[in-house]
């Protein structure tokens, strides 16, 4: 359930972003946090594996192991998609203010 909702949260937070800056299909944006999310939640996973299976440990989990891996993915996959917004709000900042110095420019020539 708490993983629904993480879901939500990230999914809005970035179309909140592209809406923001007027990116056209914003709601893909949104799509694109839950796949970031996924995707740095399985990379992490499969570092902890990998670590575990260098120190000799099988990887058959416990119950209580799988909770605390899967609580564990929970701020990897966050991570990741901090990531990605903070990469496309630089990025986005930086063409808004380029935009703007063309607009300026174009202005003063009409009126002169």
């Amino acid at each position: 359930m708490i993983q629904i909702l993480i879901l939500i949260f990230i999914g809005r937070w970035l179309y909140q972003l592209a809406k923001k800056f007027k990116k056209p299909n914003s709601w893909l944006y949104g799509l694109l946090a839950v796949v970031t999310y996924f995707v740095s939640s399985f990379i992490f996973g499969a570092i902890i594996a990998l670590i575990l299976l260098a120190l000799g440990h099988d990887l058959y989990f416990t119950q209580g192991e799988e909770l605390l891996l899967s609580l564990a993915g929970i701020p990897a996959g966050f991570g990741g998609v901090a990531l990605l917004h903070y990469l496309l709000k630089r990025k986005w900042k930086r063409e808004d203010t380029s935009d703007r110095g063309l607009l300026d420019d174009t202005i003063e020539e009409l009126s002169e």
